[in-house]
């Protein structure tokens, strides 16, 4: 997918051009929206794990190159966990809203989580603007696409902070298919700590 195509798609995810059709809530829309964008960023995630397969064992072993590469891979493991604990705060809601007992509850210790994640992301957000060493897993474009993506999950994450709760169950369903695309990113996230952990032990490697 090219650069503008990829971008135009995020745009459109955390600003929707049309209101919500009549029978779609607020709510639902902004569900339907963040499950499409988990589906984009786990697609565009991958590609940067394809950039890192790809570098060169010899530039692994520049200590510049591999002190970002460690960089990036303990902030994606802070992302990580805090989204680990919001999927499971999510199917906790879920179960909650359904039984009709401690949903509101529930549901304040998620926007707690999704505030967290929020600022974690914007940790991210800046080892990745400023760590020049990751040319040799990206090329300035996917660079570029990387800290959008990333970006884009802070406006959505902040679109979803101000949305009312899920009650109706056609919404707690859709909250539930939301929470299954974001199993797939946190596992896209996991495989991204796994290669740079791999390239890193292949860098050391002598010829």
């Amino acid at each position: 997918m090219a650069t503008f195509a990829r971008r135009a798609l995020l745009a459109g995810l955390i600003w929707p051009l049309a209101a919500p059709a009549f029978a779609q809530t607020a709510t639902s829309q902004a569900l339907e929206d963040f499950g499409r964008y988990l589906d984009a960023a786990a697609d565009l995630f991958g590609e940067f794990i394809v950039g890192i397969r790809r570098a060169d064992a010899a530039t692994l072993r520049n200590p510049e190159t591999r002190a970002g590469l460690e960089n990036i891979s303990n902030a994606l493991a802070g992302l990580y966990h805090a989204q680990t604990t919001l999927v499971g705060d999510l199917e906790d809601y879920a179960r909650a809203a359904r039984q009709g007992e401690g949903a509101e509850r529930v549901w304040r210790s998620i926007m707690s989580q999704v505030r967290r994640t929020g600022r974690i992301v914007h940790e991210v957000i800046e080892i990745v603007d400023n760590t020049p060493s990751l040319r040799v897993a990206l090329t300035p474009e996917q660079r570029g696409i990387l800290s959008d993506t990333l970006g884009a999950r802070v406006v959505m994450l902040n679109r979803f902070e101000n949305l009312p709760r899920p009650e109706t169950e056609a919404e707690i369903a859709q909250l539930e298919g939301m929470n299954a695309r974001y199993r797939r990113l946190i596992s896209t996230l996991r495989e991204i700590r796994y290669v740079i952990d791999g390239v890193l032990d292949r860098g050391e490697d002598r010829p």
